[in-house]
């Protein structure tokens, strides 16, 4: 029994470190590189000038609508077979 626990504990920790480490380097889903603290930031000051620049064109927004198509693909009628309700 206590092998066991000791197995369990190791084999979570070991999960719980790579998928931190492999979270630290990259997204897992997109492989997009996460940048670093500098990157940001210069990423940040790029952002509020461009949105001075706009402001100051008379080009800046509130909100915008971004239109969003979903092709659904199924296996028949019926939710249970990959149809989406209209709610």
């Amino acid at each position: 029994m206590h092998r066991t626990r000791i197995a369990a504990v190791a084999a979570t920790w070991l999960v719980l470190c790579g998928s931190a480490t492999a979270q630290e380097n990259l997204s897992l889903r997109c492989a997009t590189k996460e940048p670093d603290e500098v990157e940001r930031g210069r990423i940040d000051n790029d952002m509020r000038v461009t949105q001075e620049l706009r402001h100051s064109a008379g080009l800046s927004f509130v909100s915008a609508v971004v239109p969003v198509a979903v092709h659904v693909i199924n296996q028949g009628s019926g939710i249970a077979n990959g149809d989406i309700p209209d709610s």
